[in-house]
């Protein structure tokens, strides 16, 4: 009986062995995937957002913002090789999945899956759009079949060599692979650039290997943030000045306009990627012309400017901790409403100017590109020229409603409308009325 405890002590260790590793392998199976998705900095936010409900459907989808972060305190391109193994690869992914457009002039949005162990290249899929704001439901539906496909791979085999050949496939806008022809010349031109950027991605890899670790926590994102916007439309202005024999009265014809836009600051490493610096804004006339009517009856055509400054801080910082947040803008500083002309007019030229206050509301419109913003404004007129006054407010506002064609570049239309009242000597107040509406186009640093 003694004799066989140690056979029957082996069989029982064998037994327990074989069930630890059956239920390790029940519990890679039922655990969720590690999907981290890598936008291209030319990837508009409706494709990104469509991209990701497709993940969501298949896995847990990992933080891209840490990621991003991470990857800027080691001053590496989040995209690159080098980054994947040096960041990427030390949260437990499964596949990382790269995603943007190639060329944003013949639409070619580009989907890659790299495996999250050895970073090699598992697929290229490359779709021809129509739109490069809008992936259509087909599309979606390719990519998902191919993800299965490839997360069946890499849970299911061991995880292949880096220098695996990828799987290559050219997608119309339907959906559908085409031709055998096409998906050949995709393979070769993906083949090409794997080969043209691995040098130089190896190179910076190596490079980087023996860092040391404070430097993955020093920045966290963090620097230089800049923005710069212009833009033409049109305009309005509306005097009334009391004078001792009435009332001096000056509204113009719509005139053409013109803006521009400043900021410059730090962006800090935030969740909610918040930036503070200065700003500077500016809006003017352009050719604005006047009929003035002299006392002898006669009238005369004068060139004259209507303008608006400001300068001052400005802080940005998101409402919610998501990719698609509302945000806000508070806006502190010291601006000037301007009205001058070549020549004397019935209503002087002046200045009003003080301290503003400008809190900006920006609204996401629901997965999509578009925003809108609410933008209310408030000044205190301290200082004012040629006036019979002594002060007074201005109150009014601009809308904002933007369009993302990438993340770095916006088009849009602003609204913008302030009336001020300057009190007088007399129970009369001077007036005055701007109004300018303008098409703008905003590029982010």
């Amino acid at each position: 009986m003694f004799r066989r405890l140690p056979f029957l002590f082996v069989f029982l260790l064998a037994l327990l062995t074989l069930g630890v590793t059956s239920a390790n392998a029940q519990e890679g199976r039922g655990k969720k995937a590690q999907l981290l998705l890598i936008p291209v900095d030319n990837i508009p936010p409706a494709a990104e957002d469509a991209l990701r409900e497709v993940l969501r459907k298949r896995g847990e989808l990992l933080s891209t913002s840490a990621y991003v972060r991470a990857c800027r305190a080691r001053r590496l391109k989040p995209s690159s090789v080098a980054a994947l193994r040096r960041v990427g690869s030390r949260g437990n992914v499964d596949v990382f999945v790269l995603a943007g457009f190639l060329s944003v002039e013949d639409r070619t949005f580009r989907v890659v899956f790299r495996d999250g162990e050895t970073t090699a290249r598992l697929r290229v899929l490359d779709f021809q759009l129509k739109s490069v704001s809008q992936v259509p439901r087909p599309v979606q539906d390719n990519i998902g079949r191919e993800l299965d496909e490839t997360l069946a791979e890499v849970r299911g085999t061991p995880a292949p060599k880096a220098g695996k050949k990828p799987r290559v496939t050219i997608v119309g806008e339907d959906g559908e692979p085409r031709s055998e022809e096409e998906s050949e010349e995709g393979e070769e031109k993906a083949e090409g650039e794997e080969a043209t950027k691995s040098s130089e991605e190896e190179e910076s890899a190596s490079k980087d290997e023996d860092e040391d670790e404070e430097e993955e926590n020093k920045g966290q994102g963090s620097g230089f943030a800049a923005s710069l916007s212009a833009g033409l439309g049109i305009g309005t202005r509306g005097v009334t000045v009391p004078t001792p024999t009435g009332f001096g009265t000056l509204k113009t014809n719509p005139f053409a306009a013109f803006h521009v836009g400043l900021f410059m600051g730090y962006r800090t490493a935030s969740e909610r990627r918040s930036s503070y610096g200065l700003e500077a804004r500016f809006y003017t006339s352009a050719g604005l012309k006047l009929q003035d009517q002299r006392d002898d009856g006669t009238t005369r055509t004068v060139d004259s400017r209507s303008q608006h400054v400001s300068a001052g801080f400005a802080a940005r910082f998101n409402l919610l901790k998501r990719e698609r947040s509302p945000y806000m803008i508070l806006g502190l500083g010291y601006g000037m409403r301007l009205f001058s002309s070549e020549a004397p007019l019935t209503v002087p030229g002046y200045i009003l100017s003080g301290p503003y206050l400008r809190p900006g509301f920006y609204f996401p419109l629901g997965s999509g590109p578009i925003s809108l913003g609410v933008v209310p404004e408030i000044y205190v007129i301290t200082y004012l020229t040629n006036l019979e006054a002594s002060g007074g407010f201005m109150a009014g506002g601009e809308l904002h409603l933007r369009y993302d064609i990438v993340r770095a570049f916006q088009i849009g239309i602003i609204y913008r409308e302030s009336h001020a009242r300057v009190n007088t000597n007399t129970p009369d107040k001077v007036k005055d009325a701007e109004r300018f509406i303008v098409l703008q186009a905003s590029y982010i640093f």
